[in-house]
């Protein structure tokens, strides 16, 4: 689990209340299939900001 995860893990095990309301909802499911859909899109973030930053150094040509 990445650390946004377990932030809300230690405040649901906490007794939190939104937490544990947010738990009851499912929001570490959610959290965790976002959190793998980010990772895959890393190459593609990358690539993309990368290609954005020497675009910006060429003049945009």
């Amino acid at each position: 689990m990445f650390a946004g995860g377990r932030a809300v893990v230690r405040k649901i095990a906490a007794g939190v209340p939104a937490f544990v309301q947010m738990e009851r909802e499912g929001i570490l499911a959610t959290l965790d299939s976002q959190h793998r859909a980010a990772e895959q899109l890393r190459p593609l973030i990358a690539h993309a900001v990368a290609g954005a930053s020497a675009e910006s150094l060429s003049g945009g040509e």
